[in-house]
């Protein structure tokens, strides 16, 4: 006779009744949809026995109650100025946030809607809330246990007094009874054959269920119990994909695990080969390329599970990471070192590098590298910079680094406490600031350049030198007389600056423009003047600086001083690379042995 009511009461519902799925409250009772690929979506369930005994009994109880509840609410706000709006049609119950109930209907010609619930075992239908639009979330709804639900429209009479219309059916769900479902699940590959977990945490969650599913299994079991939101499986079959669930849980006020849902999965797969770890970025100083080091897990050049490393790299920020160069194992070596030769100068350049092992087959099996590198390469920077306090000036001279192909040199320069600011460009490897202070310090840098499609490329700079101008000066003048020089050859006994002498030739010739007389050898020139010592310290601009081999020995070589550890000479000889150093030139004031300073001014 129930059942037949039932069926009676089932005829006269218009929409469909909804039922959503309930979650298990212990974590030996979890069941998933395994059918879903990324989402677990809450399905239609059939009721247990039970379940259907309860929910035939509340029809029952609804079905006995429909008429006087109807009775009583028209009765209360009956009218005959105004029309009884008809019954909702189409009104539907689902489950949202694991623990809500959303109440969608069509809309009527109602001026809004009384929301009526009954849960659980509850007799009859209360008042819940009361609405203007065509839908209705329940955020109290009681969980885990089914809850019914009616709908009235209503309209208000010219006296205020409300028409209530009909209710024609009603729908019911069963909010679930544990926390949230965690969201943006994510799996990596740790140290290659680990695997870890991360989530976003769950409302209300006190802990989590981590449950796992391998390639040889049909289920999920659970593997651990976390009260953060990382877990890190290092039992996770290598080789294999690895599937992964999270379930939030609370412990209720009687001790029962309370356990939510699971709405997605994710999975990964261990390889067994190191992880790349400590990548690193360095660009070279001497020859601005880029080049990039590394570790791996075990930090071992002779690892048997490494066969090479595969360079991935991307230029610019669009595109993606793209196969770039192969590093193989030679007798069972294999670097940690790589120089990218073709390194953008113009934009970034960023880096991966996998280790790799070949299975039986000859297959590639690909580690993970969790990290990227990025730089540019670079125009190495220009070396040896000097600075030059000259009268009313600054000179500033440099070496090119061959490997730098510079098309040419910017100058910046800062002036005392300032900021670095651009002064000028030479294709040279000299600058003279004719404006340099006299009064701060002035600091400078030099940058190559290249000109690559049609922009100028700067390229390092790794120090700076410094100096100021300085006033009139006897010394300071033979010091600044002798740079017109640079470049005559040196000829053994010449007395000509323009077309060749020799270091004592040099040095006499230079202090005659001056109205000063000097011996003509070196040997003599270190025995006459102002006996300024042997210490570099105390030596300023044009004195004369005297070498030998040998203390014991007369002086061999004359120079004279210009500051900052530097001399000019008139040199004839070779450096080490077998090149021969001819002429009148800048060198360091200490390369030989210092026999001498003196001071003729």
């Amino acid at each position: 006779m129930k059942k037949k009511k039932v069926q009676m009461l089932a005829a006269i519902v218009v929409s469909s009744i909804l039922l959503t799925g309930t979650m298990p409250v212990s974590a030996y009772e979890l069941q998933e949809n395994e059918e879903s690929t990324t989402e677990t979506v809450i399905g239609d369930e059939t009721p247990t026995a039970d379940e259907e005994e309860s929910a035939e009994d509340a029809e029952s109880v609804i079905a006995d109650t429909e008429k006087s509840e109807d009775e009583e609410i028209l009765e209360e706000t009956r009218s005959a100025d105004i029309m009884q709006p008809e019954a909702v049609t189409n009104l539907k119950a689902q489950i949202v946030n694991w623990n809500q109930v959303q109440l969608t209907w069509d809309e009527s010609d109602a001026e809004g809607y009384l929301i009526y619930r009954k849960a659980g075992t509850e007799e009859n239908f209360s008042y819940c809330y009361m609405v203007s639009g065509n839908s209705f979330k329940d955020t109290k709804a009681e969980r885990g246990v089914y809850n019914f639900y009616r709908v009235y429209p209503y309209n208000t009479d010219d006296s205020g007094k409300r028409i209530v219309g009909a209710s024609t059916e009603y729908v019911y769900a069963k909010p679930g009874v544990g926390p949230e479902a965690v969201t943006d699940l994510k799996a990596s590959l740790q140290y290659s054959d680990y695997v870890q977990l991360s989530w976003n945490a769950s409302k209300e969650a006190e802990g989590y269920l981590v449950y796992r599913k391998t390639a040889y299994e049909d289920t999920f079991t659970y593997r651990y119990m976390v009260s953060g939101t990382t877990f890190m499986d290092n039992t996770a079959l290598q080789g294999e994909y690895n599937y992964y669930r999270i379930y939030p849980y609370y412990t209720d006020e009687n001790g029962k695990r309370c356990v939510g849902q699971s709405k997605e999965y994710v999975y990964a797969k261990p390889v067994g080969v190191p992880q790349v770890t400590d990548l690193e970025l360095e660009v070279d100083q001497w020859d601005g390329k880029v080049n990039l080091y590394w570790s791996t897990q075990y930090n071992d050049n002779y690892n048997t599970d490494i066969d090479g490393f595969i360079i991935y790299r991307k230029v610019g920020n669009d595109g993606s990471f793209k196969y770039h160069d192969i590093i193989k194992a030679e007798d069972g070596w294999v670097s940690r070192y790589y120089t990218d030769e073709k390194a953008s100068m113009s934009e970034y350049n960023f880096y991966k590098v996998y280790a790799y092992s070949l299975d039986a087959n000859g297959k590639k099996r690909i580690g993970p590298c969790t990290s990227y590198v990025y730089g540019k390469a670079s125009i190495p920077a220009v070396s040896n910079l000097y600075s030059y306090e000259q009268i009313g000036q600054v000179r500033v001279q440099w070496e090119k680094n061959n490997n730098a192909k510079a098309d040419g040199y910017c100058i910046y320069r800062k002036q005392g406490d300032g900021k670095f600011e651009y002064l000028a460009s030479t294709m040279g490897t000299e600058y003279v600031d004719t404006k340099a202070s006299k009064s701060k310090t002035n600091f400078y840098r030099v940058y190559p350049y290249r000109t690559i499609n049609n922009k100028k490329v700067i390229g390092m700079s790794n120090t700076y030198v410094y100096g100021k101008a300085k006033n009139y000066s006897k010394g300071q003048a033979i010091a600044d007389y002798g740079w017109q020089f640079i470049g005559t050859p040196y000829v053994w006994g010449g007395n000509d600056l323009r077309k060749g002498v020799d270091c004592s030739g040099f040095t006499s010739q230079v202090h005659a423009h001056f109205g000063i007389s000097l011996p003509r050898t070196a040997a003599a020139q270190a025995e006459s003047g102002v006996n300024v010592g042997r210490d570099l310290k105390n030596a300023r601009p044009g004195d004369i600086i005297c070498f030998c081999y040998d203390l014991s020995e007369k002086a061999c070589h004359a120079s004279i001083y210009v500051g900052n550890g530097r001399i000019i000479h008139s040199t004839s000889a070779y450096r080490s690379d077998g090149t021969e150093i001819n002429g009148i030139q800048i060198g360091d004031a200490d390369y030989m042995i210092i026999k001498s300073i003196r001071r003729y001014y």
